[in-house]
């Protein structure tokens, strides 16, 4: 769980389109991370895929949502509900 500042400029320094994020229970080696402690950034992988489960699986971002989550003014705790909700949990 990184701050939403880091997320932030993290994001907003990648030089191309957002169109998934991946949860931290996605592969370690593909990016995810169970402790919440760091951001993976790459390409989306099917490498994996037939092994994947469920709630592994990608979420699609759409522009408003990417929008929200890089507002210079949003909390910790505003930032993190909006990753929570678009993984439904």
């Amino acid at each position: 769980m990184i701050p939403a500042k880091v997320a932030r400029e993290v994001l907003s320094l990648l030089p191309y389109k957002i169109k998934y994020i991946f949860g931290p229970e996605y592969c370690p080696r593909q990016g995810g991370d169970l402790t919440g402690n760091s951001i993976g950034i790459g390409y989306m992988s099917t490498h994996y895929r037939k092994y994947r489960d469920k709630k592994s699986e990608p979420v699609k971002i759409n522009d408003n949502d990417l929008e929200f989550l890089l507002q210079k003014d949003l909390s910790n705790v505003y930032f993190h509900k909006k990753i929570r909700q678009l993984f439904g949990m």
